[in-house]
């Protein structure tokens, strides 16, 4: 038998990011990033905070990762949330196969198998 109960409340602020006033204490804004908490998609550590460029303007901002590798990025202040932001760009790197796996000669074909579409 499963007995499933009815929370309590709102539940406003579970899964949520809260900036509060520290001098006052009093909540500044909120954002829930979670609004059913049934598949375990809580956060897995704490926000950070960082300083970020938009449009040429540096911003104080909060990031907070999710488990499944989204990005949540708001302004510290105003809790505004930021659409798609340009990542930074990067270099491409390719995998070589010479020793990739030296475990075994099956652990190098298997290896080689998976990775053979990153393989030049």
């Amino acid at each position: 038998m499963t007995i499933t109960r009815k929370p309590l409340g709102a539940n406003l602020f579970a899964d949520s990011l809260v900036c509060l006033d520290a001098s006052t204490g009093q909540r500044k804004w909120h954002y829930q990033l979670v609004h059913h908490g049934l598949w375990d998609y809580d956060m897995p550590g704490p926000p950070s905070l960082v300083r970020i460029k938009v449009d040429g303007k540096r911003i104080d901002a909060v990031v907070q990762l999710t488990k499944q590798g989204f990005a949540f990025v708001f302004d510290r202040v105003t809790g505004s949330r930021f659409g798609r932001l340009k990542s930074a760009r990067y270099q491409r790197r390719c995998a070589r196969r010479k020793g990739m796996a030296d475990t075994a000669v099956s652990s190098e074909a298997s290896a080689t198998d998976s990775a053979r579409r990153f393989i030049r």
